[in-house]
């Protein structure tokens, strides 16, 4: 299943029962009004082998809008259970506004296995009753998580990254902030950035286990400085030359990275790219127009215009501004011609718009960027002409945008062009050379090697 999206009411929005090898892939759902003491918007029950990529459950959090209490495992995404699930994973997803577990992963008597990475979730919110909620909960099965960003969980019930019994929880190179109860609770952990973190406690019993966990439970490598601070401008990368861009494993990235389409269109499990992580860019997300345009209006009595679907809101705005800082620009584009390159790009967000003073176009060599042109000032320029280029040459620009109040953003993704004189057609007409237009996704990952390794509670 893939591109679809689904909201409204009922107890499970996309729902795969007894199923092996489905793959639902940049899907959205939404609950707007329950009438069931459960919700989750992804369900694989006794599901072995189930695949998301790219999938967003997010801004289910109106309880005033259920018709009867929660009291069952409710939140975003319910993986495997007691019928010996295994194989599952998780890559690239979104959970922003659930309600108890955006993650809930399980399995029958500690058998099987599934995997979590590059995967975020944001303001997660417990109605009314002292119940387990975490960013991911483990149950009866082997997970490993990685590059999992999870924060905002601040009720003193609330917790963080949580492994029941049966089977392990492995949790490296993440960033877990503003937990109210237990923030790590992991047999094997390293590279952990953990900041207003709450408690972490080791998933092993026994004294020597418990020992060690006090001196070391969130794992070697790991750091407390504010991720916010230090890489974490927007939910869904870390800045380059950041400290997080080399926190996690052997110098590589603590955090997530979703920025690029995974599992090439179309393709089944198993098939030629179906598990990749391709060039295409994941933003803007696909369809955000249409799908913000149908999912307006919802159930009788109940309000569509919420959360990304408000006013002047887009998905993609909705989630990269979340932390309030301002969005770089998207579809940029590059047109060449005789010693000159023009970028152009989308215009921002109406809900943005007012405050955007202008852009800086950068000419980026390696991770040394230069400004070009001077800034691009007034809200009806989206295009910037650079000139005295080398034709011939291939060069690499990123856009920024400029904020009256917030300041400059981040980089926009990565372009190359490269300028060349008109050539004669057959024709008589004229054609540019060829010129490389691909974009490419900030580098996040630092090149310096660091050992380092798991903690074992073992």
């Amino acid at each position: 299943m893939e591109e679809c999206i689904a909201w409204g009411s009922g107890r499970y929005v996309f729902y795969c029962k007894y199923g092996k090898y489905n793959i639902f892939r940049r899907c959205v759902a939404r609950h707007d009004f329950n009438d069931a003491p459960q919700i989750f918007n992804f369900r694989a029950y006794a599901c072995s082998h189930t695949i998301y990529q790219n999938c967003i459950s997010i801004d289910s959090d109106r309880i005033q809008n259920f018709a009867k209490p929660l009291n069952c495992e409710s939140g975003g995404f319910w993986l495997g259970d007691q019928y010996g699930a295994t194989g599952n994973v998780l890559s690239g997803c979104i959970s922003i506004k659930d309600i108890q577990l955006p993650y809930y992963i399980c399995g029958s008597e500690g058998k099987g296995h599934s995997l979590i990475q590059n995967s975020i979730a944001l303001d997660v919110s417990v109605p009314g009753e002292d119940t387990l909620s975490a960013f991911i909960l483990k149950s009866g099965t082997d997970v490993i998580a990685s590059n999992v960003l999870g924060m905002k969980s601040p009720s003193k019930f609330q917790d963080g990254f949580y492994g029941k019994k049966g089977g392990t929880l492995t949790v490296t190179d993440s960033i877990i902030m503003d937990v109210g109860d237990i923030g790590l609770k992991a047999n094997q952990a390293a590279n952990i950035n953990h900041y207003h973190a709450g408690k972490c406690v080791s998933a092993i019993s026994g004294r020597l286990a418990k020992l060690k966990a006090r001196f070391s439970c969130w794992g070697n490598g790991s750091t407390g400085y504010d991720p916010m601070q230090n890489g974490l401008r927007y939910p869904v990368r870390i800045e380059p030359d950041s400290p997080l861009a080399s926190a996690g494993r052997n110098g590589m990235r603590c955090g997530p990275e979703i920025l690029k389409k995974i599992g090439v269109s179309g393709t089944l499990y198993g098939e030629p790219g179906w598990n990749k992580v391709t060039d295409q860019n994941l933003w803007p997300f696909p369809n955000e127009k249409m799908i913000r345009g149908l999912m307006r209006k919802t159930v009788d009595s109940v309000s569509g215009i919420y959360g990304f679907c408000k006013d002047g809101q887009s998905l993609t705005n909705y989630i990269w501004g979340y932390f309030g800082n301002i969005v770089p620009p998207f579809n940029v584009s590059a047109i060449p011609g005789d010693g000159m390159v023009t970028l152009k790009w989308d215009p921002p967000a109406e809900s943005a718009i007012d405050s955007i003073t202008g852009f800086n176009v950068y000419k980026l060599v390696g991770q040394t960027r230069t400004l070009v042109g001077g800034t691009v000032a007034g809200n009806p320029n989206y295009s910037k002409t650079i000139s005295g280029l080398r034709n011939g040459s291939t060069y690499e620009f990123a856009v920024t945008a400029i904020d009256k109040i917030k300041g400059e953003s981040g980089l926009s993704y990565k372009i190359r062009a490269t300028p060349g004189k008109a050539e004669k057609l057959s024709n008589g007409k004229s054609s540019h050379v060829k010129i490389v237009q691909k974009e490419k996704m900030l580098q996040t990952q630092s090149q310096r090697p660091k050992k380092n390794s798991l903690t074992n509670f073992e």
